[in-house]
């Protein structure tokens, strides 16, 4: 990772708050999506919402 950039399809398990710097402004409304599409969390991966 170079700078502030994260890449989404690079998972960096060193990454603090991934979910921050991966998804940005969007992560509060991608997590409501998630929950009303996949309340079960069938589609999951260890940095994913």
């Amino acid at each position: 990772m170079c700078g502030t950039s994260a890449y989404q399809n690079f998972p960096d398990p060193s990454l603090t708050d991934w979910r921050r710097a991966y998804y940005g402004d969007n992560l509060a409304r991608l997590e409501q999506v998630k929950a009303a599409y996949d309340p079960t969390n069938m589609f999951r991966h260890d940095q994913s919402l």
